[in-house]
């Protein structure tokens, strides 16, 4: 992927992930994309995992639908990116990743470089 145009920033958000700001605010960059899938696909313990995003952006009401997909995380982004061009950031994504206890910075952590 390319990097940021000139108009888009880099911000941290409140759980100090990064966050961006301006027009490219909605798209979820490949790598944060991957590590959130990798991380929420599994079944989680204490339910940790995809079902527990989906509540907290409030997409539960599509659960079964979620379900019967090979990557039910990256169809949760794929919607909560659609809900939000073109006005959505980061920071609420990163915040409803912690709330479901994947606080691991690690998943927010890349370089601009691998954006």
């Amino acid at each position: 992927m390319g990097r940021a145009s000139p108009s888009t920033s880099t911000s941290l958000s409140e759980v100090g992930a990064p966050a961006l700001v301006g027009p490219s605010a909605f798209k979820i960059p490949f790598l944060i994309r991957q590590k959130i899938i990798s991380s929420l696909d599994p079944p989680g313990t204490r339910g940790a995992d995809w079902r527990t995003l989906a509540q907290k952006l409030n997409l539960d009401s599509h659960l079964s639908f979620f379900a019967s997909k090979p990557s039910p995380t990256a169809m949760i982004l794929n919607l909560w990116e659609a809900r939000h061009f073109p006005n959505g950031n980061l920071s609420q994504l990163a915040a409803a990743v912690a709330e479901v206890g994947k606080q691991d910075g690690a998943l927010f952590a890349v370089s601009e470089a691998e954006c």
